[in-house]
């Protein structure tokens, strides 16, 4: 670097030098308007400084902060950049208030010390924060989920509302999702208080539709019983006006007492001005709750009523689609009397077919009439009344005359059945005493279907007992008897009132342990008194040995046995070569047996004394022979206990062993050939 520094001057305002006036690294003021200049080493004239009062940069030309240039602050000729670039975040400070607003002054952002942030849209705030939340005037537009985690969204207007729009060609479907709980749609009047619920759809999938106090649910869909529930303090009706019998001019009424059907009818199947209704009768003529045509009302109770409000007049039942075809098949007189089958019942209860009445005169009965023989023969329904208790029984007879019927079924008036017994102990009762070998009998001509029978308890869990067609897969295929449960529920076998055996849902077999297993195993057996074992495994076949027990991997392959010969047991392990690669000479076994600890000690069980190794010293040493981790414990926080499996040991002894054996044989020949 040149040790003179030579400069030019000029005192004309806003001149500046030119490339041909300067050199590389000369220097040029103009002293009017106190800027210097420069020639860079590509022949181009840069300003480098200006008066204190101000400082020019070219396009692109960086004004650099920090050790490294961390933050650069230019112009590209297109926009301003501030950049940060180095070590740290950008952080801009205000002392109250942080503004970005545009050129004209206009607002983009305002951000106020200890308080809230605004953004703007055309000078208008859209989106605040505040103490409680966010604040947003306008329309939300998400193309995603919006959640409230424990809090709630408010929507406030004269009008305000949710708009849900569903803006693609493929009609998918617009939801309102609640993850649990209830979800309830209720009115608040303006200062927020709650006016109480509208309608209330349940996590069960009831649907219940509140009166005009939201407290008390009028109308209910139950959901599990799949049926449509009307208070009793409610209403419902249907008027039919028309005089045609149509249903022209059909409306749904809303009263005070629960609701009824009404016709007007002049002339069809039904006569004398029919009326239908389900209510309590209002017996003030002419008042608003009053729909039915009566004249006089004296109904006191709620009732399903057929009215007939001509005197003398019967309701009748008629079949057919047209009054040409008219078929009556049921009456209900005026005196009370019912005829089915027949015009005229000359009893309360007549039921006639083919014009020969069917009614006894001492029990109610349907009883088959051969009209051949003028008589009543074989079957007969009785209800027989005696004392205060109902029953319904099912009888035969081969002659039928009033008592001498032979009873074999039998329904209380507390709904028990008894099939061959008249002496129930169970809601089901199915007794034979015939020499048969099965009381019941179950058939399936159907291949791909199945004889049996399937049991449920009160809330939907089912068992099945099962044998499946000759075509069937289900379960345990074709020609298969399946015993077992429908649902997530263990099936147990129990034995003089005691379980004894339970297989769990995930297919876990329990003997004599009803209680969790200590092990998570698939068999578990507890000794409750004192058999000789806990399991006995017997072979006949003592030609050959024959495997009592065999191991399995996850690919099917066999991994080891427990075989007898009828003589001796031996419990084996994989170890064919064909299974094996790699294999080296067992090194430095003296050494490694060297290192084991075997020592004395006592179970905390029993207080037994034994031989033997602690497990986590022993897998420092014959990792292979120990299953487990030092203090390991469940998901409960319980002992998962480690162990081992001496057998592993064996090869190691045995190297050891031959290593000794080899150092004893050299030391033999040395003192041989030293005649020692």
């Amino acid at each position: 670097m040149a040790n003179t520094i030579i400069t030019k001057n000029s005192a004309t305002a806003t001149a500046a030098p030119t490339a041909g006036q300067l050199v590389q690294g000369e220097l040029a003021v103009n002293v009017t308007d106190k800027r210097l200049f420069t020639e860079n080493s590509g022949g181009t004239v840069v300003e480098l400084g200006t008066n204190p009062s101000q400082l020019n940069f070219a396009d692109n030309a960086k004004a650099n902060f920090g050790a490294g240039s961390d933050l650069q602050i230019y112009h590209d000729g297109a926009k301003s950049v501030i950049e940060d670039q180095g070590t740290g975040n950008l952080v801009i400070r205000g002392s109250s208030q942080l503004i970005l607003e545009s050129s004209s002054g206009a607002n983009y952002l305002l951000a106020n010390d200890g308080s809230d942030v605004k953004l703007y849209y055309n000078t208008s705030v859209k989106f605040a924060t505040i103490d409680t939340g966010i604040d947003v005037t306008g329309d939300v537009v998400a193309s995603g989920d919006i959640s409230a985690n424990g809090g709630d969204v408010d929507i406030t207007g004269a009008q305000p509302r949710i708009n849900l729009h569903e803006n693609d060609t493929t009609d998918l479907d617009v939801t309102l999702r609640l993850n649990a709980g209830d979800f309830i749609i209720e009115t608040r009047s303006d200062a927020g208080t709650a006016l109480g619920d509208r309608i209330r759809a349940a996590s069960n999938g009831d649907i219940s539709f509140f009166e005009d106090t939201g407290t008390t649910a009028k109308m209910v869909w139950d959901a599990s019983d799949e049926s449509l529930l009307l208070s009793k303090s409610g209403g419902l009706g249907l008027q039919v006006g028309a005089n045609d019998g149509s249903l022209a001019g059909a409306e749904f009424r809303y009263s005070t007492i629960p609701a009824y059907i009404t016709s007007s009818v002049a002339s069809g199947p039904i006569t004398g001005h029919a009326t239908f209704s389900l209510n309590q009768y209002d017996n003030t003529e002419g008042t608003a709750d009053s729909w039915s045509s009566r004249s006089n009302g004296a109904y006191n109770s709620a009732a399903v009523q057929l009215i007939s409000t001509t005197g003398g007049s019967a309701i009748r039942f008629f079949t057919e689609a047209n009054e040409a075809g008219i078929d009556q098949k049921m009456v209900i007189t005026s005196a009370g009397n019912v005829g089915i089958g027949t015009a005229s019942p000359k009893t309360t209860l007549t039921v006639q077919n083919g014009g020969v009445t069917g009614l006894s005169e001492t029990t109610f009965a349907w009883q088959h009439y051969q009209q051949a023989a003028s008589a009543y023969t074989a079957t007969a329904i009785q209800s027989v009344i005696s004392g205060a208790s109902a029953s319904l029984t099912f009888s035969t007879a081969a002659n039928w005359t009033n008592g001498n019927a032979t009873e074999h079924m039998r329904i209380t008036s507390a709904g028990s059945v008894g099939i061959g017994t008249s002496s129930m102990t169970r809601f089901f009762n199915l007794y034979d005493t015939t020499a048969n070998a099965q009381t019941a009998y179950f058939k399936s001509t159907n291949a791909s279907g199945g004889a049996g029978l399937i049991a449920y308890n009160n809330t939907g869990q089912a068992a099945t007992f099962q044998l499946n067609g000759s075509s069937n897969t289900a379960y345990g295929g074709a020609n298969s008897v399946n015993i077992g449960s429908l649902t997530n529920n263990p099936v147990v076998f129990i034995v003089n009132n005691t379980e004894r055996v339970r297989i769990d849902s995930g297919g876990g077999v329990r003997i004599n342990n009803t209680a969790n297993a200590t092990f998570a195993a698939q068999l578990n057996t507890q000794f409750t008194t004192a058999q000789n074992c806990g399991l006995y495994l017997k072979v006949t076949n003592t030609s050959s040995s024959q495997s009592m027990i065999i191991f399995g991997n996850t690919t099917g392959d066999g991994v080891g046995s427990i075989t007898t010969n009828g003589s001796s047991t031996s419990y084996n392990t994989s170890s064919d070569y064909r299974l094996k690669e790699g294999w080296v000479a067992v090194a430095d076994a003296s050494t490694r047996v060297n290192a084991l600890k075997p020592i004395n000690f006592a179970w905390i069980a029993n207080g037994a004394r034994v031989d033997g190794f602690l497990a986590h010293e022993l897998a420092g040493v014959v990792p292979e022979a120990v299953t487990g981790e030092k203090d390991a414990v469940d998901a409960e926080g319980n002992p998962v206990y480690q162990g081992i499996d001496q057998s592993k040991l064996v090869p190691l002894l045995t190297a050891a062993l031959q290593e000794a054996l080899a150092e004893i044989n050299a030391l033999k020949a040395r003192l041989d050939a030293a005649n020692i």
